[in-house]
């Protein structure tokens, strides 16, 4: 990982118009251990560690979440 903290802003309250700063670890975690356990599972032949659907789940959540943010507007997840 870089070693420049993640940065982002938001609009919403109370926090509107402000740069937010990660404050933490940058050990691998989210995506990346996501990503290893996946291929891990597929190259040992095992279990995966989610299904089908939730993978479709979480994909649905991350694109309503750019939606929102594109469009200025909540977005349902179903």
């Amino acid at each position: 990982m870089k070693d420049q903290p993640l940065t982002w802003s938001t609009r919403i309250d109370p926090h509107a118009g402000r740069i937010q700063t990660q404050q933490g670890s940058k050990l691998p975690r989210g995506y990346t251990l996501i990503v290893h356990s996946a291929v891990k599972a597929r190259a040992e032949m095992t279990t995966p560690p989610f299904t089908a659907s939730e993978s479709l789940r979480a994909l649905s959540t991350v694109f309503a979440i750019y939606d929102s943010e594109r469009s200025s507007r909540l977005q349902t997840i179903g």
